[in-house]
């Protein structure tokens, strides 16, 4: 895959991210929802938030999380690239 394509599955894989944990932590406005925001700090999203999370995100990309990678993703961005990383979509 090239850079560019890699760039582009990845801004689509953020886009997902984002609707989908603004579903899940109540229906926040998606423009709270940034790369750097942190998952506690920023969004208030509590260990079973992390859970719903995590298993929305499986089921919208077809990749298994464990417990312990969600427990250890403190941003938006390390779940971005967590999800890319396991679909094959990083290089």
């Amino acid at each position: 895959m090239s850079a560019m394509e890699d760039v582009a599955v990845r801004g689509a894989i953020e886009a997902r991210c984002i609707t989908l944990i603004a579903r899940a932590l109540g229906g926040i406005a998606r423009r709270e929802v940034t790369p750097d925001a942190d998952f506690a700090d920023d969004l208030n999203a509590d260990s079973l938030d992390m859970v719903t999370i995590a298993m929305a995100a499986e089921d919208e990309f077809g990749v298994a999380i464990s417990d312990d990678e969600a427990a250890v993703t403190e941003t938006v961005a390390e779940l971005v690239a967590l999800i890319a990383r396991k679909s094959g979509a990083e290089g």
